[in-house]
């Protein structure tokens, strides 16, 4: 038999693995304030994740942790580095 593994996460633990900030949907690029809409999002792939890492560490290094965090912020990550 196949071993099934479950993990179940609330909304801030999966936005934790997702590498997204809390106030953005781990599964589709939705902010909190558009949950319940009739527009279809895009699903958040992992593409999507590290492009939006790439482009934060374009902006600014992570050793400049303030400006790192703002940049991280337009983002909508929460300030990982290396998923």
């Amino acid at each position: 038999y196949t071993p099934l593994a479950v993990y179940i996460a609330n909304t801030l633990e999966q936005s934790l693995l997702a590498c997204t900030n809390p106030n953005t949907s781990p599964f589709m690029t939705v902010m909190s304030k558009d949950f319940g809409n009739p527009f279809l999002h895009d699903p958040h792939t992992w593409s999507h994740t590290l492009a939006a890492i790439c482009k934060a560490l374009g902006k600014s290094s992570a050793h400049h942790y303030k400006t790192f965090l703002k940049v991280c912020k337009t983002l909508h990550l929460n300030r990982v580095v290396e998923p």
